[in-house]
């Protein structure tokens, strides 16, 4: 049920306000004491990033360029082993779907057995540099090892085989050189290092690539 507002009426009988007795105030509350602040935890200084490691230089020549003397030599005088393993391989052969007459061949040996491993230029030309494809010289046959680009030089030897610098052309003034290793079985592209040339042929350090323009909002 809902309640009605009491009314007020004038002429209210007003009774006499008796004194009530005195009661002994109630001593102060002493303020509580305040919890001690814990003390602000240490904050450990933000170190500066370390300055990045830089990369070692690339080994030095063992046997310079100059003396990796590439022949043409007559695919007939080839050694009987290497050009059995190429006559079928379309990377070797011409339109007629044959061998041409001569290809270019080094013979260096990578790893100091005595017998020497191949390195045959493909025919096609490239603008980064001639493609050399490295074979094994093993009395079973020759076998594919490798793949390089561009003028290269031999370095000190790693897990018993020199190892590969090549230099290969980017575009314009810009090349790249990279370091071939020999590692299971097969030279392994490890390292490589883009780089400039200028108007003397002096090297200078690759220009940094352009970032991207960001996309507009839609």
């Amino acid at each position: 049920m809902r309640l009605k507002p009491l009314a007020l009426f004038a002429g209210l009988l007003l009774l006499p306000v008796l004194p009530l007795p005195a009661q002994d105030a109630a001593p102060a509350a002493s303020p509580a004491a305040s919890p001690a602040a814990s003390p602000a935890p240490e904050v450990a200084p933000v170190e500066a990033d370390p300055s990045p490691t830089p990369e070692p230089p690339f080994p030095a020549a063992v046997v310079a360029s100059e003396a990796l003397v590439v022949t043409e030599t007559p695919v007939a005088e080839l050694p009987a082993k290497l050009r059995a393993q190429i006559e079928q391989d379309e990377t070797f052969t011409v339109d007629n779907g044959k061998l041409p007459a001569k290809l270019g061949l080094l013979a260096a040996d990578l790893n100091a057995d005595g017998k020497p491993e191949f390195l045959l230029r493909e025919p096609t030309s490239y603008t980064g540099g001639p493609m050399f494809f490295l074979f094994s010289s093993e009395d079973a046959g020759c076998e594919l090892i490798g793949q390089i680009q561009g003028d290269f030089f031999l370095a000190a030897p790693v897990n018993g085989y020199a190892q590969i610098v090549a230099v290969a052309r980017a575009g314009g003034a810009d090349y790249e050189r990279s370091l071939w290793v020999f590692q299971d079985g097969l030279y392994e592209e490890t390292r490589t290092q883009p780089f400039s040339v200028d108007e003397t042929g002096k090297e200078i350090p690759a220009k940094p690539a352009a970032e991207p323009s960001p996309t507009p909002a839609p």
